[in-house]
């Protein structure tokens, strides 16, 4: 039974690996196609799913995780999630800025401008600014796995 068990396991995994490599972001296969990214993206994709199995997290919450230590892991929000970058050198060099805070309007308007970091006007946001966001949330779970809820956010959609 355990045999049994294990082999459907396994025939699972193989079949979202495969699944995963026929439809993973472009930008994942550019430098060679990596397995563990399918994992991430599973991970996301419970997580989006049904949100209320991970934890709440407010912007003061997130500040402290800014990466600003080795035991201060770095984490950005984004869409109403929050996003472990950790282990990312591109994001640590190129996007510090949004290093514990909510990245939103600054992805959706595809802005590095200070003002827009930790931004609460969410319904702003236009029905171009929202396709780029939702494009950047799709690459984002395939790179970053989700750590968080954002509790603004969240409450910010449920008054909608």
């Amino acid at each position: 039974a355990v045999a049994a068990i294990s082999g459907g396991a396994a025939s699972v995994a193989f079949t979202f690996v495969a699944y995963d490599y026929s439809t993973c972001h472009p930008m994942r296969k550019m430098y060679g196609y990596d397995i563990g990214g399918a994992f991430t993206r599973l991970h996301n994709i419970v997580a989006r799913s049904f949100p209320a199995i991970i934890p709440s997290m407010t912007l003061s919450d997130l500040s402290r995780f800014d990466g600003s230590s080795p035991r201060r892991p770095l984490y950005f929000a984004s869409e109403g999630f929050v996003w472990d970058a950790s282990s990312s050198d591109m994001f640590k060099s190129s996007y510090s800025q949004w290093s514990g805070k909510d990245a939103t309007v600054c992805l959706a308007k595809m802005s590095l401008d200070p003002a827009d970091i930790n931004r609460t006007d969410w319904e702003s946001l236009t029905d171009t600014d929202k396709e780029s966001l939702l494009s950047w949330t799709n690459y984002f779970s395939e790179k970053y796995l989700i750590k968080a809820r954002l509790k603004e956010y969240s409450e910010w959609c449920q008054g909608k």
